[in-house]
């Protein structure tokens, strides 16, 4: 048996790697990204709206969370620390996303409302992953499994543990699991490992932007 002393020390060791890994990475900023006051919440227009179906990925920014330290990871662009997946209906749009943080383990994948999920946020973007129908559905269904599994939080981003997953990571695996190939070839590599950074999703081949909060897209 592990003792409890033990798993504290592990604990411990993957929290200072993972802020480590966030706090000293060197990037480069972003072209014409300047940071902006929010003067209102974020809401989609509901011409995009509309438009929107389930699988595509919405990112968000600047949300005073453990996701501005992740947006550090970025080498690209730093906007968005934080992304999950559309499902539900026009009417009732929902993200799935996998949220938590280093310190506790109280983080899982679950579904919450849109409103709910770019409440914090003072930018935001939505793409869409280029996926036939039959892609698109096994696609959601990964999703979904993960919703009804609670799929803890992944706090030391380690991609050999898909037992428990962060946001990239969740969204990364289930196009794998979709297409049967790695969407995602161009991966940020950082003191040996492998982590999937938000950039390294928003900028994959199969990724098309289809819309970008106004005062994003002015900057």
């Amino acid at each position: 048996m592990i003792k409890p002393a033990l798993i504290a020390v592990g604990a411990g060791l993957g929290l200072i790697a993972i802020i480590s890994l966030f706090a000293n990475r060197q990037t480069r900023p972003p072209p014409n990204t300047a940071l902006t006051a929010k003067t209102e919440p974020i809401r989609i227009p509901a011409l995009v709206s509309s438009t929107l179906r389930e699988g595509d990925i919405i990112f968000r920014g600047k949300d005073q969370s453990w996701g501005d330290l992740g947006a550090q990871l970025s080498d690209k662009d730093k906007r968005f620390g934080h992304v999950g997946i559309i499902v539900g209906q026009a009417d009732n749009w929902a993200v799935v996303d996998a949220i938590g943080n280093p310190l506790d383990s109280e983080g899982s994948v679950r579904r919450r409302a849109l409103a709910e999920f770019l409440s914090p946020a003072t930018r935001a973007s939505v793409y869409r992953p280029h996926l036939s129908d039959d892609q698109l559905n096994k696609f959601l269904r990964s999703i979904r499994q993960h919703v009804v599994a609670a799929t803890p939080f992944d706090r030391f981003y380690d991609l050999r543990d898909q037992s428990a997953l962060y946001c990239t990571e969740l969204i990364w695996l289930a196009l794998k699991t979709a297409t049967g190939e790695d969407q995602i070839p161009e991966q940020t590599h950082f003191r040996n490992r492998r982590v999937i950074a938000i950039d390294d999703l928003q900028y994959a081949p199969l990724m098309t932007e289809i819309w970008t909060s106004r005062l994003e897209a002015d900057t």
